[in-house]
């Protein structure tokens, strides 16, 4: 359940929702296995797993919620293999090739055959609500993944006013800055990874993996004009993260700092998803805000 990306959402002033009325609401669409001839499909489900009861499980205001995706998996080799086996027969018995139309309603046929035998992938997509400070908050790596997920709430709830958090600073102006003057904010320290790209079109880009990004090398990439898109940052010595230049947190991990004072000798799975959700979200409940006031 720990969170290791973020997508972070901003909720309109106007929003409010119950714990009650967030569990009616995900109830209707509560996930089903993938039927037969399904590419894929998507519900909600416990957020405790194996043992859970409920669909929302709250904490201090906050609401944790779980989305399934189940997709069939279908290699797009073993689909085409089917096809040119198809398409060699076609020809043998006509004496002409299909042509494109015919193709493609080839492969639909092949596709849906295929399909009662294909593997499933299952992917669980947690989230919760920061009610005090109007934040939706998807643990999620990709920005396509975060959008299917809040696109799939808000047809759930029927309204969801919420929008991705904007920065009024262009965050790679800010990283680049931070390197090029070695003036680092309060609170926050320069891992050993970074992204340079150059700004021109078609442009380049360097990946640095354990350097120091403080160094004449880094500093002469930085004078050339080329700025940091991603950087290797830890907050107030809690959490290692990196920073992307469209405010996605990724690689997100709690250090000893927060996990020494985790109790985690509780028997019972419940309890301890409820330690484990109360300390990653008051420590969420600073640095999120404290992010959103350095870009403002």
């Amino acid at each position: 359940m720990w969170f290791n990306n973020l997508k972070i959402y901003q909720l309109s002033d106007q929003f409010s929702i119950t714990e009650k009325e967030l569990e009616s609401s995900l109830s209707q669409s509560i996930f089903k296995p993938c039927g037969q001839l399904q590419m894929n499909s998507i519900g909600w489900i416990e957020p405790i797993p194996r043992i859970g009861k409920t669909l929302t499980h709250t904490i201090q205001n906050k609401i944790m919620i779980c989305a399934n995706i189940e997709d069939k998996i279908l290699p797009a080799a073993v689909v085409n293999e089917f096809l040119n086996d198809k398409i060699i027969e076609i020809e043998d018995e006509t004496g002409h090739k299909p042509g494109r139309r015919q193709k493609t309603e080839l492969k639909e046929e092949i596709i849906h055959s295929l399909l009662p035998r294909a593997f499933s992938k299952n992917k669980r997509t947690y989230a919760y609500f920061d009610l005090d400070h109007q934040l939706l908050i998807v643990n999620s790596a990709s920005a396509a993944k975060a959008e299917e997920f809040i696109e799939f709430l808000r047809k759930t709830i029927g309204s969801l006013p919420v929008t991705p958090i904007t920065q009024e600073k262009p965050v790679k102006d800010a990283m680049t800055t931070w390197l090029s003057t070695q003036e680092i904010p309060m609170q926050l320290t320069i891992g050993q990874s970074c992204v340079l790209s150059n700004p021109k079109e078609d442009g380049g880009s360097i990946r640095c993996s354990k350097q120091e990004l403080l160094s004449e090398e880094i500093q002469s990439h930085l004078k050339s004009g080329m700025q940091i898109t991603k950087l290797a940052l830890t907050w107030a010595d809690k959490i290692n993260f990196v920073l992307s230049e469209d405010f996605s947190l990724k690689q997100i991990k709690f250090t000893d700092l927060v996990l020494d004072t985790l109790d985690d000798s509780y028997d019972d799975i419940a309890t301890q998803f409820d330690a484990d959700f109360n300390l990653m979200s008051a420590e969420f409940s600073q640095f999120v805000p404290y992010l959103q006031k350095l870009f403002t």
